[in-house]
């Protein structure tokens, strides 16, 4: 978005006399942000398998390095988004923008992400072509595909299990510790010259 809409845009604002027009403006403002977001990320995708040669010339062993050193976003961010793009692909990435793409990665090795990406572009649809925010797209994706939870007897159970194998193995190390350090210790007595008396 260039200044001069960016202008016009708040002309239009500060004219409207509605809370429609108030929503309206600032609801197609916030598509395009969205939009925006989605595709400024699927260029981060295109520069990591087309570019990295370039990169790599300039000093960025990998996208990683290329993201932090101009602080263009978050890497895990950009990771689950490269997840969710691979999974629905771009038209519907940027469709139903960035922050719904990522949550679309979080479910994407299962079956409901057509469900999801469907429901999010029928939420979108509902209202006003505006994509949904990542607190929308996650409360979607969980009403799709809803975590699964380990019960907590279950998980404090299995937990335990591990702290008792782990304490097991300290013990072990513990006694083989003190079995070396005795046997250094004759050694070095062994080794020291008796004194005269």
């Amino acid at each position: 978005m260039q200044f001069k809409e960016a202008k016009e845009i708040l002309k239009r604002l500060s004219k409207s006399g509605t809370i429609e027009g108030l929503v309206n403006t600032i609801s197609s403002l916030r598509e395009a942000r969205e939009r925006y977001d989605a595709a400024m990320m699927m260029a981060i995708f295109v520069v990591e398998n087309t570019h990295m040669q370039l990169l790599q010339d300039n000093g960025c062993d990998n996208i990683e390095s290329f993201i932090r050193s101009y602080e263009l976003c978050s890497t895990p961010r950009y990771r689950s988004f490269c997840t969710g793009l691979e999974a629905i692909g771009e038209e519907k990435a940027f469709s139903i923008g960035a922050e719904a793409t990522i949550e679309a990665g979080r479910i994407a090795r299962s079956v409901d992400v057509s469900e999801f990406v469907a429901a999010t572009q029928a939420w979108s649809q509902e209202h006003g072509g505006v994509t949904p925010s990542k607190l929308t797209a996650e409360k979607l994706r969980l009403q799709i595909a809803p975590e699964k939870k380990t019960p907590g007897p279950l998980r404090r159970l299995t937990e335990n299990a591990q702290l008792r194998a782990r304490v097991h193995s300290l013990e072990v190390e513990n006694k083989q510790l003190l079995a070396k350090v005795r046997k250094l210790e004759r050694e070095l007595l062994k080794s020291q010259p008796v004194a005269a008396e």
